[in-house]
């Protein structure tokens, strides 16, 4: 579905989902078929607010290469004006295709598909089974449990930077 040459680096998928959801949530394209024009620089700043670590130009750069070149998704436009009422500056927008929420759908199922607990290292397995499970013992997890012993310090540590759930580890 991410079709290119080159893995996605953590700036572009964090820029590609906040991108995602920003549309997703834009009011000007709730049941719109029509006009699917969305100015840029309006999807840009709402971007940055979710990436701060990267500048509004720098994001521009990513959407450009990601939603337009990569995905089509985008088209470059600008609105018609006549010749009189030509602004002094002139605003960039995006045709945002009709396939959009289709993309947007596919991009959610690929990432609610569970990637295999061999891929993941033993802090991330251990905290899979915390996030699914309120319990964890020797018995109800016998693969993980040794994992959560020989790490619990750590994983309580992460736990507790997130700052949204509590852990308590137990000998």
């Amino acid at each position: 579905m991410l079709a290119g040459t080159a893995k996605l680096n953590s700036a572009q998928v964090h820029v590609l989902l906040a991108t995602v959801k920003t549309v997703i949530n834009e009011p000007e394209l709730q049941g719109k078929d029509e006009d699917r024009a969305v100015a840029t620089q309006k999807i840009v700043r709402q971007v940055h607010s979710e990436v701060t670590e990267l500048d509004e130009r720098e994001i521009l750069r990513l959407i450009d290469s990601l939603f337009v070149k990569r995905f089509g998704l985008f088209t470059p436009d600008r609105l018609e004006e006549d010749q009189e009422n030509t602004p002094a500056e002139i605003d960039d927008y995006w045709e945002v295709s009709p396939d959009f929420n289709e993309f947007a759908q596919n991009l959610v199922n690929h990432l609610g598909q569970s990637a295999p607990a061999n891929d993941l290292n033993e802090l991330q397995q251990v905290s899979r089974v915390l996030l699914a499970e309120q319990f964890m013992s020797p018995k109800t997890n016998p693969q993980t449990w040794p994992l959560l012993v020989a790490h619990k310090e750590e994983i309580a540590d992460q736990w507790r930077q997130g700052g949204r759930f509590i852990l308590e580890v137990g000998d």
